[in-house]
């Protein structure tokens, strides 16, 4: 296991902004960042906890590194050897530098939808228009608030079309 001091030392080499945060505990800002977040590292400790952002990185460089991703979308590094913690790094930093994919489902055209009942199975229904909203001419704003919109309308409709009588 990497000391703090030593893990620090990798973090700085890859010129990311250091802000100190509350109990001695260090953040790594990458401000050129395409993503929402500029966090790449959080709340490394002097006892070698800390976190690499891996919400942003491709299912396949999950799987081809064999990385634990926590339910905030965070990699634990308390472990890494230096090699491992310098990939991790280079990995997120990669999934930063990339404009936002819109999520998996998005990409297949697919849109799954958890619903009550039916022993809560999962629904999955063709999205005929869905890539029109990736259209490289509208803002990423924009295309994630008509994204949005798109779920929440086929989402009513899974849930109200079959309990409204129509006369």
């Amino acid at each position: 296991m990497l000391t703090f001091e030593e893990k620090k030392a990798i973090f700085r080499s890859f010129n990311l902004e250091e802000k100190q945060t509350s109990n001695g505990r260090i953040n790594f800002h990458y401000p050129e960042s395409k993503q929402r977040g500029q966090v790449v590292g959080t709340q490394l400790h002097t006892n070698g906890n800390g976190y690499v952002i891996g919400k942003y990185m491709s299912p396949d460089t999950i799987n081809r590194y064999g990385y634990k991703i926590d339910s905030r979308g965070w990699i634990p590094i308390k472990e890494f050897t230096k090699e491992q913690l310098t990939d991790v790094i280079s990995e997120a930093i990669k999934s930063m530098s990339v404009v936002e994919n819109h999520d998996e489902f998005l990409q297949e055209g697919l849109l799954a939808v958890q619903v009550e009942g039916d022993n809560n199975e999962e629904k999955r229904f063709e999205n005929e228009n869905i890539h029109s909203l990736n259209d490289e001419r509208k803002s990423p704003c924009v295309s994630r608030w008509l994204w949005w919109t798109k779920i929440v309308v086929e989402f009513n409709r899974i849930i109200w079309g079959g309990s409204i009588e129509r006369k």
